[in-house]
């Protein structure tokens, strides 16, 4: 059962968000939180 959990697990693979810069990642993040706060739905 313990070696079919993923989470927390490092897998690699080749993505477009693992090729960006950190700084982006985490300014993508933050402009994801700050929508998430303005939605009124």
């Amino acid at each position: 059962m313990k070696n079919k959990l993923i989470i927390g697990r490092y897998l690699p693979i080749n993505s477009f968000v693992h090729h960006l810069d950190p700084r982006a990642k985490l300014m993508f993040v933050f402009l994801f939180i700050i929508l998430i706060f303005f939605c009124h739905s």
